[in-house]
């Protein structure tokens, strides 16, 4: 009866398991991965209006493909594109993704996709019936970087776009001007679509020492280039996520010619959202301010406490979170951590690392609340 995209044998780990168990018990978890940032704390939350969500435009349905033009505009301009003719609006970047998929495979193809990387993209992929396969991000001398070899070893008959997040989640590491350079040449050769995921570009880390480079001008391959409210206002309950297409002009006509197939059959984003739009992203600044006070601070926390206890923190440029390397088995750890002092830590087997060593952190959590998990974990 049911669709074979749906894994009807998945079960509950056994972290999963025992988080279950704590909470249903009522114990206090100390969440040191939380990443809903409406959980975490904010005081920006107050300079938000609900009347920005009332308007007279909301009473008239218009609907649009692509969504509103103007949002369009006022999209092209916060990204320093030239016009609104590549804007592309859905209610998430997820939803984004899932039109990328049904533009570019067929059931049975494949994307590349990073590792460590996060775990969503073979979920969305198999919704659509096509496949992931993963290539490495290298470490060396304390620097990530795109294992481009890997790469060009892992394209195969059917693959059809590699897929890129920069920032990276979790290792926090941003595409440099060189390896979209080689990453254009590579699509363009196998004529495959290059994906970027920017969702959390504005998230640059002070101690980084480069000036991260976006990709939504790049026109040497077909490229999509996706972003949204999520992650830039801290905002994943008002739904709305976009993309830029760009590249040669014959195969970016093509994609959005047949996109707007696929964004018409799924009908165009909220009105509500498209009225709020612009209030919402005039409040920019003093949002990611906020978030990248703490996330600096938290990070500095976690890497005195890392030099004390003789974890190593791996190099990060940007993003919410932290890969720490703390010397043991990380899933025996993280189980053990929720066990004996309620705290709770992803290992980063959960994100495909090949050390079993290390521990993921967000930074985005309360100050006071990383202090304390720290605390118990020394203890």
């Amino acid at each position: 009866m049911f669709s074979a995209r749906l894994d009807a044998g998945a079960v509950q780990n056994e972290l999963a398991i025992l988080l279950d168990k704590k909470r249903k018990l009522g114990v206090a978890i100390c969440d040191l991965i939380c990443s809903n940032p409406t959980k975490c704390d904010f005081d920006f939350y107050s300079s938000i209006d609900r009347r920005e969500f009332s308007s007279s435009d909301i009473l008239r349905y218009d609907p649009q493909p692509f969504s509103h033009v103007n949002l369009r505009k006022k999209v092209a301009g916060l990204i320093g594109v030239e016009d609104e003719s590549g804007i592309v609006a859905a209610s998430s970047t997820s939803e984004l993704y899932s039109w990328i998929l049904k533009l570019l495979c067929d059931p049975g193809d494949d994307i590349l996709v990073p590792a460590p990387g996060y775990p969503l993209f073979g979920q969305l992929a198999s919704l659509d019936s096509v496949d992931c396969h993963s290539y490495s991000l290298i470490y060396e001398n304390d620097k990530w970087s795109l294992d481009i070899k890997r790469i060009r070893h892992s394209i195969g008959n059917r693959t059809k776009a590699i897929c890129v997040v920069s920032p990276n989640n979790p290792t926090g590491s941003y595409l440099t001007e060189p390896e979209l350079t080689e990453l254009s040449s590579i699509c363009n050769e196998f004529n495959l679509a290059l994906i970027v995921d920017e969702v959390f570009f504005d998230y640059r880390l002070a101690l980084g020492d480069k000036n991260p480079i976006t990709a939504s001008s790049n026109k040497e391959c077909l490229t999509f280039v996706l972003n949204g409210l999520s992650k830039m206002l801290c905002l994943p309950q008002v739904k709305l996520g976009w993309m830029n297409v760009s590249g040669p002009d014959e195969k970016r006509s093509e994609a959005l010619r047949r996109l707007e197939f696929i964004a018409d059959a799924y009908l165009p984003v909220s009105a509500l959202i498209v009225s709020a739009f612009s209030s919402l992203i005039d409040k920019r600044e003093i949002i990611q301010r906020e978030v990248l006070e703490r996330i600096n601070k938290n990070w500095h926390i976690l890497k005195e406490f890392s030099d004390r206890h003789g974890w190593r923190m791996l190099d990060s440029e940007g993003g919410w979170y932290a890969c720490v390397r703390v010397g043991k088995d990380s899933w025996r750890f993280a189980i053990d951590l929720l066990d004996r002092c309620d705290t709770y830590i992803h290992p980063g087997c959960f994100y495909d690392f090949r050390e079993d060593d290390v521990l993921v952190f967000s930074l985005i959590v309360q100050t006071n609340l990383l202090t304390e998990g720290l605390g118990r974990i020394s203890a």
